[in-house]
């Protein structure tokens, strides 16, 4: 995979965490339930290390999630994406070593 897909891919990654913050939003927003707000309780999971920054931020879900949670995963995703391509070139590298011993 070369590193234009995994910035590609990793853009994916985060836009669909974008959507699903932005969805989630949305519901908390329109939703006549009084626990709904409590929905943000599964990205505080999803998020895990950021959502820590509750502590010191105040009832900012968005600012958590939609754009540190956001960037995050974007991150999170081009690391461990460079992270198999490179022990995917290793085992590989490894093979052909072994073929022609």
């Amino acid at each position: 995979m070369s590193s234009k897909k995994i910035y590609w891919f990793a853009a994916g990654v985060a836009s669909m965490h974008l959507l699903g913050v932005g969805v989630t939003e949305w519901y908390v927003s329109t939703s006549p339930a009084g626990q709904a707000p409590m929905v943000w309780v599964y990205w505080a999971f999803a998020d895990f290390p950021l959502s820590l920054l509750y502590a010191f931020l105040d009832d900012s879900f968005l600012i958590v999630h939609g754009l540190l949670g956001t960037i995050w995963w974007y991150f999170l995703t081009v690391v461990l994406a460079r992270c198999l391509v490179a022990l995917m070139g290793l085992k590989q590298r490894k093979a052909k070593g072994s073929v022609t011993n």
